[in-house]
């Protein structure tokens, strides 16, 4: 028997993936928080998105 993912069975497959894919959502909502600067809230932009998203409006 491999000790590859594609060698296990479908219930064992199955159980992997699932345990893959709640790790990647769990991993894609800590990374942004863990990275944002210390005083900005979660959700809000940062002074570099928010001088990105004016650059481009005229007005």
């Amino acid at each position: 028997m491999g000790l590859g993912p594609f060698d296990l069975p479908g219930g064992a497959f199955l159980a992997l993936y699932g345990v893959f894919f709640v790790a990647t959502i769990v991993a894609g909502l800590a990374i942004p928080c863990w990275l944002r600067p210390e005083g900005e809230p979660p959700g809000s932009p940062t002074r570099t998105n928010w001088r990105i998203s004016r650059a481009g409006r005229r007005g």
